[in-house]
Parts: C-alpha cells; structure tokens; sequence
C-alpha cells in the first residue's frame, strides 16, 4: 500500500499493526505506520448497499436533517477529503444550502462543497419529530 498523505510505501500488516489501539474495529481503514493517517483499506471504495434506501445529499432539501450512511465513491482522494472533513458514517447532518454549492452542518461544522463531492455523501433522511 502507498499512504495517501506521506507517500510511504507499507505492508498491509505493518498497518493493520498501527491500527492496534484503535477501538473502532473494521472501520475500513488501515493506518500508515510513518504520519497515521488512515488510509482505505480496500481499492474499492464503494460502499453503497440497496438502492432505493439511501439517497447522496444532493437529493436532500434545505433545512432536511439526515443521518450519513456511508461514502460512496471510488476515487480515493475524494474519500480521503470527506474523511479528513469529519464527513463520517453515523453523523448527523443538515442540509443549510443547495445549488451551485452544497453548505451543510456536521455537529458544529459548516462546509461547503460542489456537487461532485456532495453526491458521494449517502445519507438516510431524519424522521420528522413534533
């Protein structure tokens, strides 16, 4: 494997030896050895179950709140930018602005970002609560 941040070519066990005090267990990253970043485990990255349930963010409207589900995208340096922004499965997050841009709030973070990057966050939308 070759670290997304560093550079630094390392074997998967050297990483999975890096991973060792981490308590989220199978989380899908591995850790480099040298700057611990976490890296995807896996080259495919994809990681969309049924359709139908789950909708990319852009689907969602201003003000809806939803809960992310996974990252669905195979290009590794957009899933390391969602990553890096927080942007992780079980979050919860509401949509502020749409079109041309995506604003959206995570816990006490606002960000923004294009459309591309938008539809790679599946999200299940929030029942509505009285």
């Amino acid at each position: 494997m070759k670290c997304g941040l560093c550079g630094m070519k390392f074997t998967e066990a050297d990483g999975k030896k890096a991973c060792e005090g981490c308590y989220i267990k199978n989380c899908g990253l591995i850790k480099c050895p040298r700057c611990s970043f976490e890296n995807p485990l896996s080259k495919k990255l994809n990681r969309s179950p049924k359709k139908g349930i789950l909708n990319p963010l852009t689907k969602l409207r201003v003000g809806d709140k939803a809960m992310i589900k996974c990252l669905s995208t195979n290009d590794s340096k957009k899933y390391t930018k969602l990553l890096a922004l927080g942007i992780l499965p079980g979050k919860r997050i509401e949509l502020i602005h749409a079109k041309p841009s995506y604003a959206f709030q995570v816990n006490n973070s606002q960000f923004v970002v294009d459309k591309h990057l938008a539809e790679c966050i599946l999200v299940k939308k929030c029942r509505k609560t009285i």
